[in-house]
């Protein structure tokens, strides 16, 4: 049991890697050494010398069988030479050529061979004189033939000598290939531990990235990972922070294991709060931790589950009870940027702390808050002259294409000092410092410039979710828009007018607006509606093209406990024969649910890709087009 929780826990991890890598190399050895016997038993197969026996053997019998034909005038004696000459070409190659080394291997060849050799250097002279001289020659097919039967004698004794040999070697070259294969077969395994020890250790270090040693809770890095996720989908979440004051002084009565025993303890405790209401559970300190949710779930139904938190621990005999305080920080406080958002909490765990409530909810600084406000005004005249705007896309997808439907977009500028100013607030400092006519300018100058290229480098259906606060619904700006899209030629039926901030009261003079915006030609999409309660009938009147369910509300409907709503909120659509955008989608599961219940939807959101600069959107494109 100990060996098994030390394996879980890695503890052995350099045992199992030392014995690993001497296991690879020791493997790796003995396959080379086999490999090596091998290829020595190869080289000590049998060699082609009796072949050169058995050719010499048959170029005899056809220049005897020549010769006796040439008695009985049965051949010319250019064929009878040309026979000889190819036989006496035979003797050099046995006995000075690659084959003479194997050819002395053999007992008594090289000296019949030599003899042989020697006796038909002897009647080439009769033969050239032909047919002039006469020669006897059934006395030369007898010299001839008085070397068949030793020449067939030495060459059947070779192949039988030589047959054993190889199978004996075959025999050896078998057992040599076995040891070679497991050999060969230890290495491949070693190999793949290796691989998986470093995979393993690979994992383990990204995993501590964000992940607490101690009780194996997520982290700050992760936590603020999340949580700057959820901020730029707009999806509200609230903070739970939990600390146990008295904790640091019980650590210090503990030894180290008591002290993780009781820190395991506190974790196991907390992750039985998990469920599909909370996204996450944090450690951020050695007495505070954090629980994530994602506001579907009422802020009074969260205080009653952590108050149910077991808060007395039993540790080496001893009863240890540790009071809990909550600090809560909820979607009413949201910012723009997860550190902000995380040093609302700490405030909140201080000022608990001060007034010594079980329950805090924070309370924001107003003149803090104010002053930020006010030099974010004065600086962003100088921000939009310098254009320091940032232009953010992300893609709008449909189930049924692989590629962009559409790029909805937003503005962000990041500011020196105050960090990141999002849409929203952009639109209001621009109401406030009496600039909305040179920003919407600049806006629309930026972005249809930059669609028209996409247009023509990718895919010209590619439609522009253009964000139109409704501020904006008046006739200037209007027709700066008008403008600028006469200046790039580009149709109108490529723009998604979406108008957003709809939630409020919406004058005659806006649906006017956008009575003519669709006239025109241009597709108008309305933000919240459903969140809102607009009136149905002035929707109706008004015949918008779409309708956008904004994160809060998408994360509500693609709830599993609330698929009724989504199914209901389908046939209201279809009724009503208008399109749908899903905003904020950050999971498959609230994709599958979509496409089940609504597949002719739009929907955009992190699941597919999260906002991205002009740069990265560039990329995206290039990439979704091959």
């Amino acid at each position: 049991m100990i060996l098994i929780r030390q394996i879980k826990r890695w503890e052995l991890q350099p045992i199992v890697v030392m014995a690993t890598i001497i296991g690879f190399i020791l493997c790796g050895t003995i396959s080379a050494f086999k490999a090596y016997q091998s290829a020595e038993l190869i080289r000590m197969l049998p060699n082609t010398s009796v072949w050169g026996l058995v050719q010499l053997q048959e170029e005899h019998r056809r220049f005897i069988n020549t010769l006796k034909l040439y008695q009985y005038k049965g051949v010319s004696k250019q064929q009878l030479l040309f026979r000889y000459n190819i036989l006496w070409s035979r003797f050099p190659i046995l006995l000075k050529g690659n084959d003479a080394a194997d050819l002395n291997s053999i007992s008594g060849g090289k000296a019949l061979v030599r003899d042989m050799f020697a006796e038909i250097q002897r009647i080439e002279p009769m033969l050239d004189g032909l047919p002039q001289t006469t020669i006897d020659l059934p006395k030369v097919l007898h010299w001839l033939e008085s070397f068949s039967a030793p020449v067939n004698v030495l060459v059947n004794r070779e192949f039988h000598r030589k047959q054993d040999l190889r199978a004996q070697l075959k025999q050896q070259l078998r057992a040599q290939q076995r040891i070679l294969n497991a050999s060969l077969l230890g290495l491949a395994l070693s190999f793949l531990l290796l691989l998986a020890v470093f995979y393993r250790q690979t994992n383990r270090f990204v995993w501590l990235k964000n992940h607490d040693s101690l009780t194996g809770l997520a982290n700050r890095e992760a936590l603020e990972q999340l949580l700057q996720q959820r901020l730029d989908e707009q999806m509200r979440v609230d903070l739970f922070g939990m600390v146990f004051p008295s904790l640091a002084a019980v650590m210090g009565k503990l030894t180290m294991s008591q002290s993780r025993q009781l820190t395991e303890q506190i974790a196991l405790e907390l992750k039985r709060l998990q469920s599909d209401d909370i996204l996450t559970i944090a450690r951020l300190g050695e007495n505070q931790f954090v629980v994530v949710s994602n506001s579907l779930v009422s802020v009074q139904e969260m205080i009653e589950r952590l108050q149910q938190i077991q808060t007395s621990f039993t540790i080496a005999g001893h009863l240890y009870q540790l009071p809990l305080q909550i600090a809560i920080v909820t979607g009413q406080d949201q910012c723009y940027q997860s550190n902000q958002l995380l040093a609302y909490l700490a405030q909140a765990f201080l000022q608990s702390q001060q007034r010594n409530e079980r329950v805090h909810y924070f309370r924001r600084d107003k003149a803090r808050e104010q002053l930020r406000w006010q030099q974010l005004a004065d600086d962003f005249p100088q921000a939009l002259q310098a254009r320091k705007l940032e232009l953010l896309y992300q893609p709008v997808m449909r189930f049924n294409r692989d590629i962009p439907e559409a790029l909805q977009l937003r503005l962000r500028w990041v500011h020196p000092e105050l960090g990141r100013v999002e849409h929203q607030s952009i639109i209001a400092l621009a109401e406030h410092t009496d600039l909305r006519e040179r920003l919407s300018l600049w806006f629309f100058e930026q972005t249809i410039e930059q669609h028209c290229q996409w247009l023509q480098r990718y895919d010209q259906r590619l439609l522009l979710l253009l964000p139109f606060p409704q501020c904006w619904l008046d006739d200037a700006v209007i027709g700066q828009l008008n403008m600028q899209l006469l200046k790039s030629k580009l149709a109108m039926s490529q723009l998604l007018v979406a108008v957003h901030d709809t939630g409020k009261v919406m004058v005659a003079h806006s649906h006017h607006q956008l009575k003519m915006l669709r006239q025109q030609g241009f597709q108008i999409v309305i933000d919240d509606v459903l969140e809102y309660a607009m009136n149905w009938q002035k929707l109706l009147w008004s015949r918008f093209d779409f309708i956008k369910l904004t994160a809060p509300l998408c994360a509500d409907l693609t709830h599993p406990q609330h698929q009724y709503q989504l199914e209901a909120l389908a046939q209201f659509i279809s009724h009503l024969k208008r399109q749908i955008i899903f905003e904020g989608v950050s999971n498959r599961d609230q994709l599958q649910l979509i496409k089940a219940v609504m597949p002719q939807a739009f929907v955009c959101g992190a699941v597919f890709a999260p906002y991205m600069n002009v740069a990265q959107t560039e990329k995206y494109l290039q990439e979704q087009s091959t």
